[in-house]
């Protein structure tokens, strides 16, 4: 089910290789979309499914996956036995994942527009939300930390993954900021994924006080 879009950001002041970044990778439109989701889907498999194991979701469990691409990292989780939702502002990247999804009946998965500040989740209502190469596309990290603390149960966890160099903070003071946001941080640190195709990743996994 691909639910009503929550808007675009306007391209007319950007140059030409923001436009063609954002068109391949921020958020997928068109042939180069296309193009870019299944670069993704080659080159992030690993970091996407790393990510997923770092929060172990249960049986049942409800999850959020921000950002979601092409679906590997919804695929994943779902394959955990857990309760999907699937998160992006990119209608090709939600019909690359239901396509996915397609292929393994019996999984609980449900896609809609959405971003890490606007999850369209009531509030403690997930046990876990993934984020994975996506928080340098959010509006600030604060309003996705904000948002993140607001929909995750007490105990809940957040997932965030990120290309090293794409980072919108230096690692500890990414750290910090999740800490200051209400979140006990159990894991960060860099992490080498299998495929020449993908960089060096930072990896953290933080418990909703």
């Amino acid at each position: 089910m691909v639910e009503p879009a929550l808007g675009f950001t306007h391209e007319g002041a950007m140059t030409f290789a923001d436009r063609m970044f954002r068109r391949m990778f921020a958020t997928p439109s068109g042939l180069l979309g296309h193009l870019g989701g299944a670069l993704m889907a080659r080159g992030n498999e690993a970091t996407e499914r790393r990510a997923v194991e770092l929060a172990a979701p249960c049986v049942g469990d409800r999850v959020v996956v921000v950002g979601c691409g092409p679906g590997v990292g919804v695929s994943a989780a779902a394959e955990c036995g857990a309760r999907v939702v699937a998160l992006d502002p990119s209608e090709p990247m939600l019909r690359a994942t239901l396509r996915r999804i397609k292929a393994h009946p019996g999984r609980q998965v449900l896609c809609g527009f959405g971003t890490a500040e606007e999850t369209g989740a009531e509030d403690d209502s997930v046990d876990v939300i993934v984020s994975v190469n996506n928080i340098h596309l959010w509006s600030t990290v604060g309003r996705g930390l904000a948002e993140a603390r607001r929909v995750l149960r007490a105990d809940g966890q957040l997932v965030i993954s990120s290309h090293v160099r794409a980072l919108p903070l230096p690692a500890r003071s990414l750290i910090g900021t999740v800490k200051e946001a209400g979140f006990t941080v159990r894991h960060a640190g860099e992490w080498d994924p299998p495929s020449i195709m993908a960089g060096r990743a930072f990896q953290m996994l933080a418990d909703r006080r």
